[in-house]
């Protein structure tokens, strides 16, 4: 919103995307006004997205010290969905280096925080809005590099594979009928 205003452009209302696995894929802003230039919509796409992906990694962090912490409160997360992600992974391998994460062997689960699991789904919500779709940020992005055209044909290839993708997760269907 801040950005949008130094611009001069108007942002209507957020709408929640819901969804019955995550709580919400975030919300997706609309630009009600043009943008007067082609910069004015890559700060405003680019300052949405930098405060999701920094703020989400923060809390991912924060949450990942809170769970190596002797008597932190610690929610059982399967260990396959953090090797699902090169990020997760490479964090947890970091804090579980010395032991010091909780884990259950017997069942391959992980002890982390709460914050670390809010801060796992929102980086994965973070990934979602950098795609290229035209109504998300990452499509604003491309839209603002390479154009219109180039930014449609983008959201096309990106929706196609999607479609091809959700045949495994049932996520991806509901999330791009929500989008689209």
């Amino acid at each position: 919103r801040l950005m949008a205003r130094r611009h001069k452009t108007r942002i209507g209302l957020p709408y929640l995307t819901p969804s019955f696995q995550l709580g919400s894929f975030g919300a997706i802003v609309q630009v009600a006004s043009p943008t007067p230039t082609r910069a004015a919509l890559f700060d405003i796409a680019l300052a949405g997205a930098a405060t999701l992906v920094f703020s989400s990694l923060g809390l991912l962090l924060v949450g990942l010290w809170l769970s190596v912490q002797a008597g932190a409160l610690v929610v059982p997360v399967p260990m396959s969905t953090l090797s699902s992600s090169l990020i997760l992974g490479w964090l947890t391998k970091i804090m579980a280096g010395g032991g010091r994460l909780h884990v259950h062997k017997g069942l391959s689960l992980v002890g982390l925080h709460p914050f670390a699991v809010i801060g796992a789904n929102c980086l994965f919500i973070a990934a979602l809005n950098l795609l290229p779709i035209r109504q998300l940020d990452g499509g604003r992005i491309v839209s603002a590099i390479y154009g219109r055209k180039t930014a449609i044909l983008a959201s096309r290839v990106t929706i196609f594979f999607l479609l091809l993708a959700s045949a495994r997760s049932s996520y991806l269907f509901v999330f791009l009928a929500l989008v689209m």
